[in-house]
């Protein structure tokens, strides 16, 4: 199981926001992904983190549009 948000513009605010909120169900050390400029070939990137780290994260990346966010256990390595 897993819960996928998408951003058209990803700001480390609304990152925590929903980070903060999924919480409530997930482990902080739950495996989370984002994907920055989502679906563009070429400049799609994927960093992985944790759901602690996520809101952190989201607000290093210099790409700000077409985010998505997968949290969930099926990202563990």
């Amino acid at each position: 199981e897993f819960v996928v948000f998408l951003f058209l513009r990803v700001s480390r605010t609304k990152a925590h926001a929903k980070a903060g909120s999924c919480e409530r169900h997930y482990s902080p050390e739950a495996p989370a992904c984002l994907v920055c400029e989502a679906g563009i070939i070429g400049r799609e990137k994927v960093v992985r983190t944790t759901l602690s780290k996520a809101a952190s994260v989201a607000g290093q990346q210099k790409e700000k549009w077409l985010g998505l966010i997968y949290i969930g256990k099926c990202l563990a390595d």
